[in-house]
């Protein structure tokens, strides 16, 4: 068991069962515009945070109260909602993610936590206008970096700031590469389920969301 500080979940594969922009594209139907994009980003033809003002503009014209009931199908990781509802007794809970402040917000409401940080989608006459609020200016200079749409290694410490610690007082919890950028510099690293980059970086591997209880 470690000191009480900040536990810090991504959310897509990790406390969700699948990825918010995927549902959204199945749902509003730009599935082979997103794969394309996500490809390029592969390629590296497109930075991060280019993929994400790409991905935005397909939301336009949508109400918040439409993205929420998209990603309301999404189901939680199993026993995420009883593990963090426990573990949020000695720690403060927040979510860090590339996708957008109105998933991570309603996420963060099914598990009881705390804070998020994520794209902020803009908002005009109640419906998005296709654009990302420009609020972050982040830093990329790290060696490597794809510059992600959310610099995860920044906004943990700004996470971590807002509450009056250290970054090493944070425990990263994450699947994908964004994360592994992120784990590199928390306190403590546990990769759900992880993909390479993060199973290469992180402290501890998990399979199941209760298993925290035991490490915790």
């Amino acid at each position: 068991m470690i000191e009480p500080g900040l536990l810090v979940f991504d959310m897509d594969n990790t406390l969700l069962n699948g990825r918010v922009i995927v549902a959204l594209a199945g749902e509003i139907g730009f599935e082979s515009e997103l794969y394309g994009i996500l490809n390029r980003f592969k390629k590296g033809s497109l930075a991060g945070y280019e993929v994400s003002n790409y991905l935005a503009a397909f939301l336009k014209g949508l109400t918040p109260e439409e993205v929420v009931r998209i990603v309301s199908k999404i189901s939680l990781a199993d026993g995420a909602r009883s593990t963090i509802r426990e573990l949020g007794k000695r720690y403060k809970v927040a979510i860090l993610s590339d996708s957008y402040t109105i998933a991570a917000n309603h996420v963060r409401e099914e598990i009881y936590g705390d804070i998020v940080l994520a794209n902020i989608l803009e908002v005009a006459h109640g419906r998005l206008t296709g654009k990302l609020l420009d609020v972050y200016k982040w830093k990329y200079d790290q060696p490597g970096c794809r510059k992600h749409g959310i610099c995860k290694i920044d906004a943990l410490g700004i996470l971590a700031n807002s509450l009056g610690l250290s970054i090493e007082e944070t425990v990263f919890i994450g699947d994908g590469p964004p994360d592994a950028c992120a784990m590199r510099f928390s306190g403590m690293g546990i990769g759900f389920n992880p993909s390479p980059e993060v199973e290469e970086v992180a402290d501890i591997i998990i399979e199941d969301m209760t298993q925290l209880l035991d490490i915790l």
